[in-house]
């Protein structure tokens, strides 16, 4: 969630399915927050978000923790938690396969064979989010005063132009068109 474009409804039904107390108090906080960003300075939006979700990801893990603890077979378990460290750590440029199975404690070929499994490859599942995440950066107002270079590195990219080339490739557009196409309000 960097987007301040918020549905209330991805939360409250779709996410949270149980209608408890906590998950309405953690619909409501959301909706609160949402609704406020646009009076707030846009320079501060990411600031608010990032301590928003610093406070609400303990229950964020929780409900990652319960999803995995419903997979199937412990190849599933370890494709969730290598995109666990991928999620967590995408903005090292220089994280690889090697790095994730070490923080796994399980061999490359292991962890490898969890993600063929699903049909990618950890290095392609560790781009696609890279990518996935830049282009909501360049689509969002509070990140229009970031350069596209600055968008790459903070995606986890070393090289600019390795970026722009694996975006077009994914997307069809450059990011400087991406970023011309978005409606800032």
């Amino acid at each position: 969630m960097t987007h301040t474009k918020y549905d209330q409804e991805l939360f409250c039904g779709r996410i949270f399915r149980s209608k408890s107390i906590a998950n309405k108090l953690f619909s409501s906080v959301l909706t609160t927050t949402f609704k406020s960003l646009p009076f707030l300075p846009l320079d501060t939006h990411e600031l608010v978000l990032d301590g928003l979700f610093s406070y609400l990801r303990p229950s964020f893990k929780e409900l990652e923790v319960n999803t995995a603890l419903t997979t199937q077979t412990h190849l599933d378990f370890l494709w969730y938690k290598g995109n666990e460290v991928i999620r967590k750590r995408f903005k090292d440029p220089s994280l690889q396969l090697s790095d994730i199975a070490a923080e796994l404690t399980v061999s490359k070929r292991y962890l490898s064979q969890a993600f063929r499994q699903r049909g990618t490859t950890v290095h392609k599942q560790l781009m696609a989010f890279r990518l996935k995440r830049a282009s909501v950066m360049l689509s969002e107002e509070h990140c229009r005063h970031f350069s596209v270079e600055e968008i790459a590195k903070r995606s986890g990219f070393k090289q600019v132009s390795h970026f722009s080339r694996l975006f077009k490739e994914e997307f069809g557009i450059t990011p400087s068109e991406k970023r011309n196409q978005s409606v800032f309000y």
